[in-house]
């Protein structure tokens, strides 16, 4: 053999190092690029576990919580909504308002006895007839969701309160509230719980 050995295809010693640089070079960019790719995978893999966790503890809530025997209930959080403008024989309520402000239980009482008696509204005021009605909110899967709405934005609602309604012929809420709650049951046989 000589040192200028006459290599594959007749390639040079010298060509066939290049060649193998540059193939190492492109595994090793490749190693770089697959290595990133699996780390953004691994982060999108913990996202989805994460998300599945969240998922399956809504679940648990679902699955151990009182129904009020309603099956797969959607529960409301709802507020009470005054709307005014009714005659007499068809409101619920009277209502007597001056300068855009309701009046209190006291002036009402005055107001009304005075009306009552006479007929007649004091300057000022106006007296309306006035209905209740119940306004929808927001949804949840959990009554405890409904309650922690009520915590967290209570203050900005009128006589809040929390409605189980029923889901029947909502398919997509009916297949969420069932994954759930089966994430939860998997996950509860698979750590031996009952």
């Amino acid at each position: 053999m000589t040192d200028n050995y006459e290599g594959i295809d007749g390639l040079t010693d010298e060509e066939i190092d290049r060649e193998v640089n540059y193939q190492i070079g492109f595994a090793q960019r490749r190693v770089e690029i697959l290595t990133r790719e699996l780390a953004a995978m691994q982060v999108r893999a913990a996202t989805a576990e994460a998300t599945l966790a969240k998922f399956a503890a809504i679940g648990k809530q679902i699955a151990e919580q009182d129904n009020r025997c309603t099956d797969r209930p959607i529960f409301l959080v709802q507020q009470k909504v005054t709307d005014s403008g009714y005659e007499d024989d068809y409101a619920e309520h009277v209502m007597w308002v001056i300068d855009g402000r309701e009046a209190d239980t006291d002036e009402r009482n005055e107001l009304e006895d005075i009306y009552q008696g006479t007929g007649d509204i004091p300057d000022g005021w106006t007296r309306t007839g006035c209905r209740d009605r119940w306004e929808f909110v927001t949804a949840c899967f959990t009554s405890q969701a409904c309650k922690d709405h009520i915590a967290a934005n209570g203050h900005n609602l009128r006589e809040p309160r929390i409605y189980a309604d029923h889901s029947c012929r909502n398919f997509e809420f009916r297949d969420l509230w069932d994954l759930m709650v089966g994430l939860h049951r998997d996950r509860a046989k698979k750590a031996g719980e009952p």
